[in-house]
């Protein structure tokens, strides 16, 4: 595994260096399965970025038309928008799947379907975390996780 090391100026200088490493030596692969099925993606084995200036405005980089490259980060993609059927961050932090879509990362972070042993293995496997639970629905529950 080869881990790849960005050091960068600000957000939008690490954005325009790892799109820049990443094409060069990423690895690629063809989606199978999901909404974006037989697409070809590229991958890193692992990344990390460090950034000198967190907060240095603009967060969001401008990616120009003539790279080639759709800019999915793109402030109307992430606040909702013209084109745009619901926001970045509505899809992120809530469970509304639409159709075609068999996750999102909402839907993940908001419900866990508890069915079994999960919740047992879970404190088995994790004893350095206080879980709490608490019933939501008949077959979901809301956990709360916190470290020790």
């Amino acid at each position: 595994m080869y881990i790849h090391q960005i050091e960068a100026r600000d957000l939008p200088d690490l954005w325009f260096l790892a799109v820049n490493d990443i094409l060069d030596h990423g690895n690629r692969f063809v989606i199978d399965r999901g909404s974006y099925a037989g697409q070809t993606r590229l991958e890193y084995d692992y990344f990390m970025g460090h950034v000198k200036f967190p907060g240095t405005q603009p967060l969001i980089p401008d990616i120009p038309p003539a790279c080639g490259i759709p800019n999915p980060v793109e402030h109307d993609y992430i606040n909702g928008g013209p084109g745009y059927d619901r926001a970045y961050l509505e899809y992120l932090m809530s469970p509304r799947k639409e159709p075609g879509e068999s996750y999102t990362y909402g839907e993940r972070l908001t419900r866990v379907p508890l069915t079994g042993d999960k919740l047992a293995w879970l404190k088995k496997e994790m004893p350095r975390l206080s879980i709490s639970v608490r019933s939501t629905e008949m077959r979901f529950m809301k956990i709360t996780v916190n470290c020790i």
